[in-house]
């Protein structure tokens, strides 16, 4: 790898980082990052493309373009179909027992996500997704933190 593929890289894990060490839900992580290097972006691509095509997601056919067109690209996502036990409703279930208990009944189904998913993790993939861009905004700018 050459100073910038080594540099990008760098930037990536440390947004990678921050994903994963920024405010979780009762403290529980269920968030997952996964980096794509250039190599790879083209497989990623053409598989956010048919899964665009196959669901009428244009946006989904839209990105593939710009992740084939980038150098690397960070995953960020969450296990959202894991509970806190909070029992808080927001997933629309009565308890955390019955949203887990509706997740293991679910099939495949024509829809392209599966659900329900606990609020809190949702929350918790914004708040790491908004820490990894900080991050790496700070890398790109040369800001200070």
């Amino acid at each position: 790898m050459n100073d910038e593929g080594d540099c990008l890289r760098a930037a990536l894990l440390l947004m990678a980082m921050s994903a994963r060490t920024a405010p979780k839900g009762k403290g529980q992580d269920s968030i997952v990052t996964r980096i794509v290097l250039k190599e790879d972006l083209p497989a990623l691509a053409a598989a956010m493309k048919a899964f665009g095509e196959k669901h009428d997601l244009r946006f989904f056919i839209r990105d593939a373009g710009n992740v084939a067109a980038s150098a690397a690209c960070l995953i960020i996502g969450v296990k959202g179909q894991e509970t806190l036990g909070i029992n808080c409703q927001g997933c629309g279930y009565s308890s955390c027992a019955a949203m887990s208990e509706a997740c293991g009944e679910m099939e495949e189904s024509v829809s392209p996500f599966l659900g329900p998913n606990c609020i809190m993790k949702v929350a918790d993939l914004g708040i790491a997704v908004g820490s990894a861009v900080k991050r790496g905004t700070k890398n790109i700018s040369g800001s200070k933190p």
